[in-house]
């Protein structure tokens, strides 16, 4: 990974950040606006670590020995990768910054959208994160599941379903993901 390029593109980030707050400021909109910005994963991805540090080419269940071998590294590289940096700004926010540890998901993001501005969600998957009526175990008792997608033969397409159980991911299949997906962003 190019460390020099990154600083560069998370100065550049925070360049542009400062510069959309200052700009809804001036505008005097800011007080009233519902900020988010969060990102995606970047080099660090799972299988161009486990490449690099255990020469395991890809994670799938033709190399699941090797993974399990590795379980601890594997755990560890999944559980950084599944981690993104995530703020919002509610409208009309006065309290200061708030650190919240509960499992969000990005399908959250829509709901607590519509639900900012009061628009009907109910349809959607995914969990409000600015309603207080939402427990954080409603939140946190979801199962983490990750989905890796990659190029494989001109087509982007996803490849390998990961699930955590008892502090262990693993590989699972496509069928069971689905469902797991489904559990988890039709909690209400």
């Amino acid at each position: 990974m190019n460390n020099k390029a990154y600083l560069e593109q998370i100065t550049c980030m925070n360049s542009t950040i400062l510069k959309i707050i200052k700009m809804l400021k001036a505008k005097k909109l800011y007080d009233n606006s519902l900020i988010i910005i969060t990102s995606d994963h970047s080099v660090g991805a799972v299988d161009f670590i486990l490449k690099k540090e255990k020469q395991i080419t890809n994670v799938t269940n033709e190399n699941l020995s090797k993974i399990q071998k590795n379980q601890k590294f594997f755990n560890e590289t999944v559980n950084k990768r599944g981690s993104i940096p995530l703020w919002i700004k509610p409208a009309y926010h006065k309290k200061g910054l708030i650190y919240d540890d509960r499992m969000i998901l990005s399908l959250d993001l829509p709901v607590t959208t519509l639900g900012a501005v009061n628009l009907k969600k109910d349809t959607m998957p995914g969990l409000d994160i600015l309603d207080d009526n939402i427990s954080d175990n409603t939140f946190n008792k979801r199962t983490k599941t990750m989905i890796m997608y990659g190029q494989y033969n001109g087509k982007f397409k996803p490849f390998t379903y990961l699930v955590e159980e008892r502090n262990n991911w693993s590989i699972i299949e496509e069928e069971k993901a689905i469902q797991l997906e489904k559990n988890n962003f039709f909690i209400k």
